[in-house]
Formats: C-alpha cells, sequence, structure tokens
C-alpha cells in the first residue's frame, strides 16, 4: 500500500464518529507507543555507545578474566570515561580504585609468600600497600625471598609498589590530571605490572 492510496478523509470521518472515552483511549495508546519507539531507540544508542573496559584499556580478556580484581578496574574505567572530556577533571578516584586492585592482588598472591618466607604474621585483610614495599627495602628479605622467585621480580616489585604509593599520596591528598593517569595506566596494563604480581605466586 502506498502513501497516496490513504484514504485521509476517510480516518477523519471514522474519527468524528468515535466517543470521547474512544478518541481518549487511541490517543493513550499512540502515545504509549511513541513512548515505546522512544526508549527503544535510547536503549540502543545506550548499547552501541556502551565501551567494554577490556577494550578501552586496550588488554586481552583472556590474559584478565581470572583476576580477583576486575570490578574496582572496571570502576576505574567508569570514572575515567565519564571525566575525560571535562577540562580540569581531578582522577584521584580512579588512582584510589587501581590501588584496590593492586592491594587485593598482593594479598591473594604475595601474602602467602611473605607469610612462609619472612613470617609475616599481620592479618591479611588489614595489611595495606606500604606493608608490601616495606619488606623489600631490606636486602636481607628479598635474599630470603628469592628462594621462591628469582630476586630481579622482588627487586621490579619494589620499583613498582614505589611508584603506586607515590601515587596514591597524590591521590589522596593532592591532585591527578589525566595525563600522570595515562602514565600509571600504561604502567600496569602496556608493562603488565598487574600480572606480574600474580606471575610471582606461580
Amino acid at each position: 500500500m502506498k502513501f497516496s492510496d490513504i484514504d485521509f478523509s476517510r480516518i477523519k470521518e471514522m474519527m468524528d464518529n468515535l466517543s470521547d472515552e474512544d478518541k481518549e483511549k487511541l490517543n493513550d495508546m499512540a502515545d504509549q507507543m511513541v513512548h515505546k519507539m522512544k526508549d527503544s531507540s535510547m536503549e540502543e544508542s545506550e548499547e552501541e555507545e556502551e565501551i567494554d573496559f577490556y577494550e578501552f584499556l586496550h588488554i586481552d580478556p583472556e590474559e584478565y578474566s581470572d583476576l580477583p580484581v576486575l570490578d574496582p578496574i572496571e570502576q576505574a574505567c567508569d570514572i575515567e570515561m565519564y571525566y575525560q572530556d571535562v577540562q580540569d577533571s581531578d582522577f584521584s578516584a580512579c588512582i584510589l580504585y587501581y590501588s584496590k586492585a593492586i592491594l587485593k592482588l598482593l594479598r591473594n598472591y604475595v601474602y602467602p609468600i611473605y607469610q612462609a618466607r619472612l613470617s609475616f604474621s599481620m592479618n591479611v585483610n588489614t595489611t595495606t600497600l606500604f606493608n608490601y614495599l616495606q619488606p623489600l627495602m631490606i636486602e636481607e628479605n628479598i635474599h630470603a625471598l628469592s628462594q621462591a622467585i628469582s630476586s630481579e621480580h622482588w627487586i621490579d616489585l619494589r620499583e613498582f609498589l614505589q611508584q603506586v604509593c607515590m601515587m596514591l599520596s597524590r591521590a589522596e591528598y593532592d591532585f591527578v590530571h589525566y595525563e600522570e593517569l595515562q602514565t600509571f595506566k600504561s604502567l600496569l596494563f602496556d608493562e603488565k605490572k598487574l600480572l606480574m604480581i600474580k606471575e610471582i605466586a606461580q
């Protein structure tokens, strides 16, 4: 049926013969259809615009999917995506979430080694990032830990944690610029320091 085939005069006549109640029902039905179409269109648009955090970070899901820290990583990405186009935004919250992820990895993978090799007696749930950095500042501890994995890995972890603690301090007491966040993310994902923590326990 073509648009030109529609008899609008006949439609008008039918509408004129409807009761006010029937007209109101038809108007309500039309309004509902329009709202549904708008909602559907918005949902499709949101789905198209939504970016998976693996894609956002340019990382391989197979490498990271089994890490127990995906929630804080995703939260950090959500904050960055929300504020990245806002001029002079403070990205300290992203650093806090990434630090939370790092701490959880340390508790999962490094704490058992510290406990076995260094008689680390702290409650794992109350440990902080500094608690994992401090023992690595002592060469005797590096030597003891090297029986589990080579000293180069522990020195690498020490240097990494020093940078993390510095950024965490900035996030807590100062201001983190967008460019600084990108440098920190490069450390985590391009240099794969998050995966390094897991590899220490293997």
